[in-house]
């Protein structure tokens, strides 16, 4: 379990990749914090139902039989909508910045499906309303307190580095410090923040919109990850 947990953190850490797409057609600020908030809410739900089927018998049956091609599909189709992501900013093309984050989110979804059946149920549950709360709790604390997060942001980003090198590390000794979960929590929670700090300062257009859902969910993922560790070693 170690090995696994040094790998999805090595897939799914980030800096922010919050960016602004100059030259987009700009819409209100409203539309723009809805168009986030739906891509998010897209994200999370692909989540938590990926985590419902993962302890469906049926569905631990045709993983168990299928695990390597669904682990390499669901790991390329995720490496394949960042890349889309990508091409569509430098293309200025929302279709494919669009598309990349659906394919994203699903593929990280299936992804989930192999290692989601070794926890439990309360665990499981536990981890998805814990990650509910903590983003909008650090959501909110991200508009009232930007200055903060943003003085923050070079403290967390070579916390995130030594939490990195410590996965890496323990993988060799078949162990994961409960500390490195708790960690990790606090560093997205902070992401989490200056993400959305930053989501409301760049031009309101639908680049910049799926550019923001993208860095926050891939917030929200991390913490997701690190508590379902924590709740599992109670």
């Amino acid at each position: 379990m170690a090995q696994a947990k040094a790998q999805r953190r090595a897939l799914f850490n980030k800096s922010s990749i919050v960016s602004q797409a100059e030259g987009a057609a700009t819409m209100d600020r409203r539309t723009f914090n809805l168009i986030i908030g739906g891509l998010l809410v897209f994200g999370f739900g692909v989540l938590a139902l990926r985590s419902w089927l993962a302890l469906q018998p049926s569905m631990q049956a045709l993983i168990s039989r299928n695990e390597l091609a669904i682990g390499v599909g669901s790991l390329v189709l995720s490496i394949g909508g960042m890349i889309l992501i990508g091409v569509g900013t430098s293309k200025k093309s929302v279709g494919l910045m669009l598309t990349g984050y659906i394919v994203f989110t699903l593929a990280f979804g299936a992804t989930s499906s192999i290692w989601l059946p070794h926890y439990g149920i309360d665990t499981i549950t536990n981890a998805l309303v814990t990650t509910a709360g903590i983003s909008l709790v650090f959501t909110a604390l991200g508009a009232m307190f930007p200055d903060l997060f943003k003085k923050l942001m070079p403290v967390a980003m070579v916390t995130l580095l030594v939490v990195l090198a410590a996965s890496v590390v323990m993988m060799f000794f078949g162990g994961s410090p409960t500390w490195i979960d708790y960690v990790t929590v606090a560093v997205f929670s902070i992401f989490i923040a200056y993400d959305t700090h930053q989501a409301a300062i760049i031009e309101p257009n639908m680049f910049n919109a799926i550019m923001a859902a993208t860095s926050i969910f891939l917030d929200i993922v991390n913490i997701f990850l690190a508590l379902l560790d924590i709740f599992d070693n109670r």
